[in-house]
């Protein structure tokens, strides 16, 4: 965790999996390219965690390649493709799958 002098910017960067949100509350949490690391079952999990570790009103990004996207069909399938041959990597989620975990943490 980095915090810089004089700020109230921390800088916590890890792995999801293994990386415990602790100390103070966050304002914001960025997601960068992690959900196809997580089974379908344990993204709620993931969502529920770092909700739990964020300010009321705190901000989330998330940052994923979609299933099915409008754009990039193509790019989801093979995407899927490549993660179905690794037993740590899963599926692509869809929008409509992370709108919903998004609701059931508000």
């Amino acid at each position: 965790m980095k915090r810089f002098e004089n700020t109230d910017v921390v800088i916590q960067h890890g792995d999801f999996q293994e990386c415990h949100l602790t100390g103070n509350p966050f304002d914001m949490v960025i997601m960068n390219n992690v959900l196809y690391y997580f089974s379908l079952e344990k993204r709620q999990a993931l969502f529920h965690q770092v909700s739990s570790s964020m300010n009321k009103g705190g901000t989330l990004i998330v940052i994923s390649p979609v299933h099915a996207a409008e754009y990039g069909k193509a790019f989801s399938a093979a995407f899927n493709s490549f993660m179905s041959a690794h037993k740590n990597l899963f599926q692509l989620p869809s929008s409509k799958e992370i709108k919903q975990y998004g609701k059931k943490q508000a």
